[in-house]
């Protein structure tokens, strides 16, 4: 029987500087980015306005993910 992973085996495959740099961008996109745009849907509207709220829950999964990947990377003497 196999075990189930916390972190798919295709996310510690990626570099994990590029799990920073997508953190980051992830973050400055729903926090700052998102809010400046306007839909006519008010229902579409109101969850877009609300992403600001979860950016740094987003954010941190990406850095989460990019801890296991590095240490993931570092086990491997990449």
């Amino acid at each position: 029987m196999s075990r189930k992973s916390l972190v798919p085996k295709f996310a510690l495959k990626l570099p994990w500087w590029f799990d920073l740099i997508l953190a980051g961008s992830v973050y400055y996109g729903l926090k700052y980015w998102a809010p400046t745009l306007y839909f006519q849907n008010a229902q579409i509207n109101r969850f877009v306005h609300a992403l600001p709220q979860f950016a740094e829950l987003f954010a941190l999964i990406l850095l989460v993910n990019g801890i296991f990947s590095a240490w993931h990377a570092w086990q491997k003497g990449k």
